[in-house]
């Protein structure tokens, strides 16, 4: 008994060890569809639209598969206003897509909407 304990602790940390792996690759990746994608530069993520630079936001990583973003650049964008700030959790990961769960947060610092989006790690 205890030695299937000891294997099945073992395999889970197997597990959150190659999770934590896979999320650390986002952070110097680019990321998203050929019409929308995010460029991150592991403090620093650029999000961009026809090719055309969207918004500029801070990045400040919480653990390995979560960050916040903080918008510090708007060049007239729909998506975003200087000053959203949103938290991004890695759920989940397949090949080089990550399923995300984005949590959108207001001026008050509450939790109004959250959204979950797959998308594909690009070259």
């Amino acid at each position: 008994m205890k030695k299937i304990l000891l294997l099945s602790l073992f395999f889970l940390g197997s597990l959150v060890y190659s999770q934590e792996s896979a999320c650390s690759a986002i952070k110097h990746s680019k990321f998203g569809t050929p019409k929308f994608y995010c460029k991150m530069k592991d403090s620093i993520q650029e999000v961009y639209k026809d090719q055309k630079l969207q918004n500029i936001w801070n990045v400040k990583w919480l653990t390995d598969c979560k960050f916040e973003a903080l918008c510090t650049k708007d060049f007239d964008s729909q998506f975003a206003k200087v000053g959203c700030k949103c938290i991004y959790d890695i759920v989940n990961f397949e090949n080089d897509c990550y399923t995300f769960q984005i949590h959108f947060i207001n001026e008050e610092n509450v939790e109004v909407n959250i959204v979950e989006r797959v998308l594909c790690i690009t070259k």
